[in-house]
């Protein structure tokens, strides 16, 4: 882990001299523009909200959640198991 913070500490900072943009007050900085302009549009952000099967969402054209790989494979099928056919023999 140190040597991939190393790279990209050098990378940074060369990038830095060599005229490359970086975000006043850090990447943090970008999100939060990203969001800001996402509702500006008319679009929600919801944290921090467990769910336990789509029909708990509203309708929508697209959807983005933040979930790890392992919690997409652990709960993926509860999710869409209503919305599957039955399995048959």
């Amino acid at each position: 882990m140190l040597g991939g913070a190393a790279y990209g500490l050098l990378l940074g900072s060369a990038g830095h001299v060599a005229g490359w943009p970086v975000a006043k007050g850090g990447s943090q900085k970008i999100a939060d523009a990203l969001k800001q302009y996402f509702i500006s549009l008319g679009g929600e952000v919801r944290t921090g909200v467990e769910i336990h099967s789509l029909d708990e969402l509203p309708k929508a054209k697209a959807m983005l959640m933040d979930i790890t790989p392992k919690q997409t494979i652990n709960n993926c099928w509860r999710f869409v198991t209503d919305k599957l056919p039955a399995p048959t023999e």
